[in-house]
Parts: structure tokens; C-alpha cells; sequence
């Protein structure tokens, strides 16, 4: 699918020399590279020539970011679309192994196994049950491409004819549950979603972590508090995601951003943004953080 298969990178405040790697890297996949930069202000940086850039002048989110890419990669004639995030580490042959899972004739989406960048475990889907409880699923002893029901975008292959059926990224959820939200759209649409153990890469999660008994805390920025808090509640709102799943997640996004408060510097701070998070989201309040 030489020239029809695109890469979108999401960029806010990058680092020149990952970002210069990772677009590298994707370029030798035969891959055409979108750079879409949320980052606010005059330009600070230089971008890789071997890209295409839209700077949007400002930090408009995630799915707004993603958005963009997707409508200039489709008007470019792809028919077939990855993700990325701007410290991902793509492996040689990683896009060609994705692609390759494809039929590009159908909706589908085909993702990488991933590995947290600092630490090295594998970082789980999930797959729902009867009732939407999500339940981890990692690659074990599959050789073959298994479905999940949930995975994050980043390392994620894209038939373009699958947004006629799902629909774009919700920009008014901004940032957090972004890639969450759309796959379950997706599946409540029939639109496959696949794992395939012989991709891999390396993604970054969170800022940090912090070790509690046996209990691993990530920990990211008072920002992030109030995007998690706000859209875990959110997503009750969202008619194709279920009620067990969002309130495992407003459970999830309680006791994990508590325990933040309670252990990691700027306690206030993220406690305000805690605060500020569920009452947004009680009250439904979307788009960027006002």
C-alpha cells in the first residue's frame, strides 16, 4: 500500500531528538508522517522535513489533534492509518507488520502489543464481559491476532473506511478516555479490534510511578487529575459505553488519584483539581479545562 498508508503523530511541547527518531523510523516503513502540534505559542523547535505539519497554534486536545490528522490523511488518499504518540518507540518493521493484519476494505483495527518504556511489563487490553466488566487480557501464549475490546491509540493500524461507521475522535473529552471512548463506539458497531503479538513497542505511562506494598501508582501531572476524574464520569454520559464499565472506572480514577493526593508533592493542587474534576463531570461539563 505504498503511499496510501499514514502515520499521525500528536505533538505537545516534544523533545526534537525522539520525535526526529520516531518520525525516522515510521519513514522507513514506507509510511507518510502527519505531525499535528498542539503546542501553544510561536514555534520553539524544529520539526523533522520528512513529515508533513499542521501546527495548530494552541493546545486544542487529543481527538481535536487526531481529528485533523485523519481529515488531511483521508483527503491524501489513505486507506490506511496509524497512531502514535510523540515518545512512542516504533521497532523496525512494526508499521509493515501491522498493515499487513489489514484488509483495507474493511472496518478494523489492528494494534501493537506495548510495553511500559520505564519498567518493561506488558501493558494489558481489555475485553469486556456479558455484563461490561472489563477484564486485563495480555498476549500470553496467543501467536495469532486475538480481539480486545478496549486498547490505547498509540501503535493502533486504522482502515480509513472504519471512521465512516465509528465516527472521529469526541473532542469534547479533550485528553484522557479519548481512545477508550472510540473503541468502545467502534465495537458497539461490529468493528473488529485486534491484538497481534508479533508487533511490539514501548509507550511511556504516566510521568512516573511510585511503589506502594504491591500497589504501583502512576503518577502524572494535577492536569491530568482533572481530565481522568472529569471523563471516568463522563463517559456515563456516552450511550455505547456500559454502566459497569464507567463505574469501574470512576472507581478506578477515585481510589488512583486519592492515593496521588495523598502521596505524591502539590497535594493541593491536585486536590483542587480532584475536586474540580468530579464536579465537572457530575455536572457534564466537557471540552477543554476551563
Amino acid at each position: 500500500m505504498n503511499g496510501s498508508t499514514f502515520a499521525i503523530v500528536v505533538t505537545y511541547h516534544p523533545r526534537q531528538d525522539v520525535l526526529g527518531r520516531l518520525v525516522s523510523s515510521l519513514n522507513a516503513g514506507e509510511c507518510r508522517v502527519i505531525v499535528i502540534d498542539n503546542t501553544p505559542g510561536p514555534l520553539q523547535f524544529d520539526l523533522p522535513g520528512a513529515c508533513t505539519v499542521a501546527r495548530l497554534g494552541d493546545n486544542f486536545g487529543i481527538a481535536r489533534a487526531q481529528n485533523v490528522g485523519i481529515g488531511m490523511a483521508r483527503d491524501a488518499g489513505a486507506l490506511a492509518l496509524l497512531f502514535f504518540d510523540q515518545d512512542s518507540t516504533v521497532q523496525p518493521g512494526l508499521v509493515e507488520q501491522l498493515v499487513s493484519r489489514l484488509d483495507v476494505h474493511k472496518p478494523q483495527v489492528v494494534g501493537a502489543v506495548y510495553f511500559d518504556d520505564r519498567e518493561g511489563f506488558e501493558c494489558p487490553a481489555y475485553k469486556l464481559n456479558q455484563i461490561g466488566y472489563p477484564n486485563k487480557i495480555s498476549t500470553g501464549t496467543n501467536t495469532a491476532p486475538f480481539p480486545v475490546d478496549v486498547r490505547i491509540s498509540s501503535g493502533s493500524a486504522i482502515t480509513a473506511v472504519t471512521f465512516d461507521v465509528a465516527g472521529l475522535m469526541d473532542e469534547g473529552l479533550f485528553l484522557d478516555y479519548v481512545d477508550i471512548e472510540w473503541c468502545l463506539r467502534a465495537r458497539a458497531r461490529g468493528v473488529p479490534i485486534l491484538v497481534d503479538p508479533a508487533s511490539s513497542m514501548r509507550h511511556a505511562i504516566g510521568d512516573k510511578t511510585v511503589e506502594v506494598g504491591s500497589l504501583r501508582v502512576f503518577v502524572d501531572s494535577p492536569v491530568r487529575t482533572y481530565y481522568r476524574m472529569r471523563n471516568a464520569l463522563l463517559l456515563l454520559r456516552k450511550k455505547d459505553v456500559p454502566v459497569i464499565f464507567a463505574a469501574k472506572e470512576i472507581t478506578s480514577e477515585l481510589v488512583h488519584h486519592f492515593l496521588q493526593v495523598l502521596l505524591v508533592a502539590d497535594r493541593m493542587q491536585r486536590l483542587n483539581a480532584y475536586v474540580l474534576g468530579m464536579w465537572h463531570g457530575l455536572r457534564g461539563v466537557s471540552g477543554r479545562k476551563p
